[in-house]
């Protein structure tokens, strides 16, 4: 039986009593030496289990609760391969993800090097946090989705709901910044992925690229990694021109902003609807616009 919370119900509420068994089951085996001491008597097959209540209200102990609260009091642990003592408190992840943060800005050959004892390598901000094998062991056995309920169709479905809440945390500020500029940022990976993609004359052709909506100081307010093409609209709208559409609907005060693009976003629809929103739009790029492209006032 699940032990429950002690404040679902005390003994003043609720009994629980174990029935006997129904007639016709076989019971244990209970011969054996009684002269034996140590001898350890079988226990008889048990029966149901009754719980009489003393209050009116139905007590919810369903599975499905029971397992909720179990996960919320247990400490993230590992049920694969023999490390099955892991765990990982809230305080312990937000330095694992203060250690990545401090990565972005602070490169390293190596991510090793972060938490060497090495003279030349010397980090304590970095070394008296956390130890090199425990950070080796988080990134190890993190996981941030839950696979029994992962959408197959959606390629990025084990970091969609993080990316979402980090995307919910850069904006939490508002939109502070006038001049907001979109464009694409490459995170460079040579792993094997499947969303992993090749840029000739990048500086870093390989890896994820990220749509990204940044203020003129670089601080980022919303992010879309680009997960290959998409199905085709019905209208045929521009890839560029959904990008920038995406992006923008965390801006609240349209007016109050200056959006800049490049070339590759650039396009007539996506100009008539920055002007029915009321943006702000410049396009720089480095070609002259078409004669066609024209908007009636």
């Amino acid at each position: 039986m699940e032990t429950l919370d002690s404040d679902e119900f005390s003994a003043d509420e609720c009994s629980i009593t174990c029935l006997p068994p129904d007639p016709g089951q076989i019971t244990d085996d209970e011969n054996f030496n009684e002269n034996y001491l140590d001898e350890v008597e079988p226990v008889d097959v048990r029966g149901d289990f009754e719980l009489n209540l003393k209050r009116r209200e139905t007590l919810d102990i369903s599975r499905k609760k029971i397992a909720s609260k179990k996960r919320k009091r247990r400490n993230f642990k590992v049920r694969c391969g023999n490390n099955c003592t892991f765990s990982l408190s809230e305080k312990l992840l937000e330095v694992f993800l203060g250690i990545i943060l401090f990565g972005g800005y602070h490169p390293l050959p190596e991510e090793d090097l972060y938490l060497s004892n090495s003279e030349d390598c010397n980090r304590p901000f970095t070394q008296n946090a956390m130890s090199r094998q425990r950070f080796r062991d988080i990134k190890k056995y993190l996981h941030l989705c839950d696979n029994n309920s992962i959408d197959g169709s959606d390629k990025l479905a084990k970091v969609g709901c993080f990316t979402e809440m980090f995307c919910k945390q850069l904006q939490q500020f508002g939109t502070f910044s006038e001049s907001l500029s979109i464009d694409e940022k490459m995170i460079l990976y040579t792993g094997r992925h499947s969303e992993k993609i090749y840029m000739r004359g990048k500086p870093k052709k390989f890896g994820y690229k990220l749509w990204i909506l940044a203020s003129s100081q670089g601080y980022p307010f919303n992010l879309q990694v680009y997960v290959g093409k998409e199905a085709v609209a019905e209208d045929k709208t521009p890839t560029g021109t959904r990008v920038v559409l995406d992006l923008i609907e965390c801006v609240e005060n349209c007016r109050r902003h200056k959006v800049y693009v490049d070339s590759f976003f650039n396009s007539l629809p996506l100009l008539e609807e920055m002007r029915k929103r009321e943006f702000r739009l410049t396009w720089n790029g480095d070609t002259e616009p078409s004669s066609e492209l024209s908007l009636t006032r």
